[in-house]
């Protein structure tokens, strides 16, 4: 049997592929489902120092020293683990191994990578059973051959039910050996915590930037925040404060970092480069977005995908507000290449189980895509890629996807701007009179009596001359309400009456026709 592996030559591209597969005889193509699918997935990150903890193979006395997690069940699980070195230089030779331990013994192996090997794609055990029916303890020891490497590395550990597992310290693991200078992780040994543990030094700076940030100081609040994530290590505060709550303290110091970052940071206009509103020196504040983004990634242990997304959305919003646009589409495509197997599977999963949990993983990456899509990629013209990678996501539901893809619609094609009508000026109250000019004419009495005549079928021969000189003198004043006659009054106002009774009459009739329903309601 072979395996084929489809794979690109550059990290971060996305497309879809096809595969075509011919040979002369009968054969049969099977997928194979990736590593550890349908397991829990934990990363776990660690580091070999010279002379501390890289002790050699298991031919060394002081192999125990070598990094080690302990993982407890309390019932049987099929495990794997697979150990790799992405950021070393060198690829050193190196193993994993999974012991019992009892009472504090380091006991038999129950799975093993085998011989020590440098591939690049690290060494992995093969699917081996743990565990009985109470509670148990297993040793994940990650070794090299040498004793003087320096790297650091992520150990990935697949188990079918839950297990816990942390790093265990040598202290803890081993009372008898006393422990080296790094792998104390109990107390942190710094003079200037003058005992405290690092987790109550890390709070009390968050609470003292915070108040700083509230109170409008800036530069207090910039020392705080660097005081405290300069000692911000996941991998450290994990075995002392529990993974859950370590995550929780590191995402809150990084926000706030950030936070308190865009308050003061403005881009230079000579070279590009971050610099404090106002010219104000401040140790320790960075030149770039990005140096912040690798001292993120060093604070979770080195591993893009390891990185919260409530730490991620922030920092991708500094860049945009520098208008560093394309620093912010390489944190988020590193975040989205290298997201961990646990995180794909619970953004993918539809079951009851983990419900909570998975509503939030998939409203934080639904947020990172809206930036990516609709703002980051936008910014720097290429919409064609946005399009592509609403087109081949597997986690982004059809709803969102159709919302995103009517918004780069309007992106690509904006609508034109609507013209706005003037408002039409205000009538006045009073009517321009436009007076016409006076209508003369030529022609002789007896024709204007005659047409007149015509038309009306009333006038009388006699009234001839009066009709002529009336058509002759009258002048035609048009207003708002109709044409108004000169020298010969309307019908109504020719028999308006002149008395007081009269009138008195036309003021009741016009208030009873207007107002009588009125009147008459008010009088029952």
């Amino acid at each position: 049997s072979y395996t084929l592996v489809a794979s690109t030559f550059e990290p971060f591209m996305f497309s879809r592929f096809k595969l075509r597969l011919e040979l002369d005889g009968p054969f049969r193509l099977t997928a194979i489902p990736r590593e550890g699918a349908g397991m829990r997935l934990r990363e776990l990150h660690g580091r070999w120092v010279p002379n501390t903890d890289c002790a050699g193979g298991p031919v060394d006395q002081c192999y125990a020293r070598n990094p080690r997690f302990l993982v407890r069940t309390d019932r049987e699980t099929p495990v794997l683990a697979r150990l790799q070195t992405p950021q070393a230089e060198s690829l050193p030779l190196i193993n994993v191994s999974v012991f019992a331990f009892d009472d504090a013994v380091l006991g038999s192996a129950c799975a093993s990578s085998g011989s020590y090997t440098n591939s690049p794609q690290g060494v992995a055990t093969r699917l081996a059973t743990i565990g009985r029916a109470g509670p148990a303890e297993y040793l994940v020891v990650a070794s090299t051959w040498d004793h003087d490497i320096d790297a650091s590395f992520v150990l990935y550990f697949y188990s079918e039910h839950p297990v816990d597992t942390m790093p265990a310290t040598l202290a803890s693991a081993y009372p008898h050996i006393a422990p080296g200078p790094h792998t104390d992780a109990l107390t942190y040994k710094d003079a200037a915590l003058s005992g405290k543990t690092l987790a109550t030094h890390l709070k009390a700076q968050h609470q003292k930037a915070s108040r700083a940030l509230i109170l409008g100081q800036g530069g207090a609040a910039w020392q705080h925040c660097t005081a405290a994530v300069a000692y911000c290590n996941l991998e450290r505060l994990t075995g002392e404060y529990g993974e859950q709550q370590a995550r929780q303290l590191c995402c809150r110091l990084w926000i706030l970092y950030i936070c308190v970052l865009s308050s003061l940071a403005e881009v230079a206009e000579e070279d590009g480069r971050l610099r404090t509103k106002g010219g104000v020196e401040l140790a320790g504040f960075p030149a770039t977005v990005r140096s912040v983004w690798d001292a993120i990634m060093a604070a979770f242990g080195g591993f893009a995908g390891n990185v919260d997304s409530e730490v991620l959305v922030p920092l991708v919003l500094l860049c945009l507000k520098l208008r560093d646009a394309r620093t912010a589409r390489d944190v988020v495509e590193a975040w989205l290449a290298t997201l961990s197997e646990d995180t794909v599977y619970l953004l993918q999963s539809r079951g009851a189980m983990r419900q909570q949990q998975r509503s939030m993983a998939q409203a934080s990456y639904l947020r990172v895509c809206e930036l990516y899509t609709l703002h980051i990629l936008p910014q720097l013209g290429d919409l064609s890629s946005a399009y592509e990678f609403l087109s081949v996501s597997t986690v982004v539901s059809e709803p969102a996807k159709d919302e995103f893809t009517k918004r780069l619609d309007a992106l690509r094609n904006p609508p034109a701007p609507k013209r706005r009508s003037r408002p039409a000026a205000k009538k006045s109250r009073k009517p321009k009179a436009v007076e016409q000019p006076l209508l003369t004419t030529t022609k002789p009495v007896a024709h204007v009596a005659k047409s007149a005549d015509v038309a009306k079928g009333e006038l009388a021969v006699d009234a001839q001359p009066a009709v002529a000189a009336a058509l002759s003198a009258r002048s035609v004043r048009v207003g708002k309400h109709g044409a108004r006659r000169g020298g010969v009054k309307s019908g109504a106002l020719a028999r308006r009456p002149r008395s007081t009774l009269g009138i008195a009459w036309q003021v009741v009739r016009r208030l009873v026709s207007r107002w009588g329903m009125t009147l008459f309601t008010l009088a029952v």
